[in-house]
């Protein structure tokens, strides 16, 4: 009983300490509310790089075609658009490391997989790396990525507030 009484008088401190470290952390940043795109949002969630190339191009591909649709609402409403990230974790970070091969083709198709992402960024979409399974591959956040210079703003290492904002506005998850 008295080790009882002892270990609630001494934990009881602690508590306090972690509720106020608690609420001041929840004070001082307010959560912000979460800006989402207008239309379809989609996430293509790569995991694949030269290893499986046919399911890298495969998901580069499928991503492109879905970037370029349009959903014809009814009635007098306007078109929605689709928006398609990519988000590459496991080896997909390979994808924009300049120290990887891009000029690679699958079976009979002579579209390099650099081809087939361009074709991707040209219509839109966003390349977005998971930051942890980058610098597992040695591309750290500031590193040159391939494809940053071309279209800027499409292609990044993920922040935790990206992701968040990725798979919170997503209304469709595919994987690859």
């Amino acid at each position: 009983m008295k080790k009882r009484i002892l270990s609630t008088i001494l934990s009881a401190p602690l508590a306090i300490a972690l509720s106020f470290g608690i609420l001041s952390a929840a004070v001082a940043a307010p959560p912000t509310a979460l800006s989402c795109p207008d239309g379809q949002n989609v996430v293509v969630h790569l995991k694949r790089h030269i290893n499986d190339l046919q399911g890298a191009q495969l998901a580069v591909r499928l991503a492109t075609h879905m970037e370029q649709e349009v959903i014809d609402m009814p009635g007098n409403s306007p078109d929605m658009p689709v928006n398609v990230s990519l988000f590459l974790t496991l080896q997909g970070p390979r994808l924009i490391d300049p120290a990887n091969p891009q000029n690679l083709s699958f079976g009979s198709d002579s579209m390099t997989l650099e081809q087939v992402v361009t074709g991707f960024l040209n219509s839109g979409g966003k390349i977005y790396a998971c930051g942890i399974c980058a610098i597992e591959i040695g591309v750290e956040p500031g590193d040159e990525l391939l494809y940053a210079d071309l279209f800027p703003g499409q292609v990044k290492i993920a922040t935790e507030d990206d992701i968040s904002r990725i798979f919170l506005c997503a209304d469709k998850v595919v994987d690859f």
